[in-house]
C-alpha cells in the first residue's frame, strides 16, 4: 500500500509540475 501511495504522489506532484510550466510559458510568451 505504501508504494502505492508513494506513486500516486510521485504521479499527483508530476502533474502540477506540468501545470506550472505550462501557465508560465503563457504568461512569459
Amino acid at each position: 500500500k505504501l508504494e502505492g501511495i508513494s506513486t500516486n504522489k510521485s504521479l499527483y506532484v508530476i502533474r502540477t509540475i506540468s501545470e506550472l510550466n505550462a501557465f508560465v510559458e503563457k504568461n512569459v510568451k
